[in-house]
């Protein structure tokens, strides 16, 4: 395989020049809820089942577990800094 010409390196990197945001999360879960109802199944959390499968040596359910953990990792929503709470009062007041 020979090295990447400049037409592919700059349409690999476009739409990152372009700003567009690549919606990772959605294409990377394929099944969602999986790992809860295998847990349910086997009767253990679903941190548990995730921990268990990221170890396995199927490359599929490794993968849905490595990524079960990182999803779980990241918030929903971000919450507001405590830091932040008080300055506003002071300028509100």
């Amino acid at each position: 395989m020979g090295s990447p010409t400049i037409v592919d390196m700059l349409s690999r990197s476009s739409a990152m020049a372009e700003g567009k945001k690549k919606n990772w999360i959605k294409k990377a879960i394929s099944h969602p809820g999986r790992e809860t109802e295998k847990a349910k199944r086997n009767g253990v959390s679903t941190h548990e089942q995730m921990e268990k499968d990221s170890h396995s040596s199927d490359p599929s359910v490794r993968g849905a577990g490595n990524l079960g953990l990182r999803l779980s990792g990241m918030s929903k929503h971000k919450k507001p800094s405590k830091m932040y709470e008080k300055s506003r009062d002071k300028m509100e007041g």
